[in-house]
């Protein structure tokens, strides 16, 4: 069955600084990332539908980018890697980033091949 993302996703680690209730603020890496959203892995669970404000973080020559964003999560299920036991994986919508922020994305996205990990 084909993929029916709006959005190709790209396999890249990069770091996701999250702040949300209960857990507050805390950092996770993504797994993938696409302009809509992004996969990661986190040693906190978070219920679907939990809204939090993202800060995605983009290498940028010597030093790193930063894009705001609102997500929620969409997806979550226990890691099935065993060396992440007592993870979970989540898949984040991103349900607001502005234009200027979007179109970063999108550019850093273009540079990267398209795949899943």
């Amino acid at each position: 069955m084909p993929d029916q993302r709006a959005h190709r996703r790209h396999a890249e680690r990069l770091s996701l600084h999250v702040a949300s209730e209960p857990q507050g603020r805390f950092e996770i890496e993504t797994l993938n990332v696409s302009l809509s959203g992004a996969y990661c892995c986190s040693r906190y669970f978070l219920p679907l539908m939990t809204r939090m404000k993202v800060t995605l973080v983009l290498p940028s020559g010597r030093s790193s980018e930063k894009l705001d964003a609102d997500a929620v999560v969409v997806r979550v299920n226990p890691s099935t890697e065993p060396a992440l036991a007592g993870f979970y994986d989540l898949a984040l919508y991103f349900v607001r980033m502005g234009d200027a922020e979007k179109e970063r994305l999108r550019l850093f996205l273009r540079e990267r091949p398209a795949g899943t990990s």
